[in-house]
């Protein structure tokens, strides 16, 4: 006689197949969450990696800037040189121009009677005074009186040497002639406001 079994839990198939069929769904349903999370990923970087070449792009077109106007300032410096010696050249004909007429107003007043002028002589700011008196004592009176003014600096006696003898009545003696250096000091012109 052949034994019969009997099943008697019939859920137990069932529910293993529903556990299989539950199961595969599962897998089915994450492989596609992580396919989606993959491409979420890949897009996200790919993002990423678009915006890290705009920003390289970006920093490139500015250093080729950067190295242009570099080269630029490059070729300018000497034309800047060149205005700057050419403004420096007309600030100091601008200091010099009224030199003549500073170094009359500074130097007439410090003249002693019986004292004149046969030369005078501007270079630049140095004044070479050459002339005549009566008696040395003139001279060293304009000497001391040029060193003591603030309008003159490096004041430097030259010549004194007698020039023959002074036929006028109301002089006597003999002529001096006499040579004297001095630099003239001008204050620098006001600044001009824009």
């Amino acid at each position: 006689m052949a034994v019969r079994s009997f099943n008697f839990l019939p859920h137990r198939a069932w529910s293993l197949a529903q556990r299989r069929r539950r199961l595969g769904r599962w897998s089915l349903v994450s492989a596609g969450l992580a396919l989606l999370a993959v491409w979420g990923v890949q897009a996200g970087l790919t993002q990423a990696l678009r915006q890290q070449a705009q920003v390289h792009e970006a920093w490139q077109r500015g250093l080729h800037q950067l190295a242009q106007r570099t080269a630029d300032l490059a070729n300018a410096q000497p034309t800047l040189t060149a205005v700057q010696a050419h403004a420096a050249a007309i600030e100091h004909l601008q200091v010099d121009r009224n030199a003549s007429v500073h170094l009359f107003n500074r130097l007439l007043p410090l003249l002693p009677p019986g004292l004149a002028l046969s030369q005078l002589s501007l270079s630049g700011l140095q004044t070479e005074i050459q002339g005549q008196a009566q008696q040395q004592i003139q001279v060293a009176q304009l000497f001391h009186a040029l060193h003591a003014s603030p309008a003159f600096s490096q004041v430097e006696w030259l010549d004194l040497a007698r020039q023959g003898v002074v036929t006028s009545p109301a002089t006597s003696g003999t002529d001096l002639g006499f040579s004297l250096r001095a630099r003239l000091r001008l204050a620098s012109p006001p600044e001009m406001s824009p």
